[in-house]
Parts: C-alpha cells; sequence; structure tokens
C-alpha cells in the first residue's frame, strides 16, 4: 500500500470508527431474506453484463463520485 493510501485509511479510521462499528452491527443482525435475488448490470466494451447474487450477501450502497477525502463519513 502507498504511503498515501495508508494515511487516508488511518485518518479515516481514526475519524469515523463509530461509522464502522455501526456498520459492522447492523452486519450482526442481517438476516437473509429468502428467494430474493438482486441483479446488478455493468458495461464492457459497449456490451451489458449482469451479475445476480442471492439473497445471502449484504450490500452496502456506496458513491465515489460525490466523495471528498476531506469529509467523513458522518459529515457526508
Amino acid at each position: 500500500m502507498s504511503e498515501l493510501a495508508r494515511i487516508i485509511v488511518e485518518d479515516f479510521l481514526k475519524s469515523s470508527w463509530s461509522c464502522v462499528e455501526a456498520l459492522v452491527g447492523e452486519l450482526a443482525l442481517f438476516k437473509p431474506d429468502a428467494g430474493r435475488k438482486v441483479r446488478f448490470f455493468h458495461f464492457k466494451n459497449g456490451r451489458k453484463n449482469e451479475a445476480t447474487f442471492d439473497s445471502g450477501h449484504f450490500f452496502l450502497r456506496a458513491s465515489v463520485e460525490y466523495s471528498n477525502p476531506q469529509l467523513t463519513v458522518e459529515e457526508v
């Protein structure tokens, strides 16, 4: 890991540890929705590709296009 990446991750964990704990807490309470399938799509070389996952997966929605490394998750 580069020095800059290490600094960013360490700073995030230091300032946002309560968010990490909340996510882990929710994960511990997670119960799969039997029979439910989740479909994701991505495009490569102009072709649509699909990936389907069963309900045994825990999905965390995130976005990087609006991220600002100077903001913590709590601030956003």
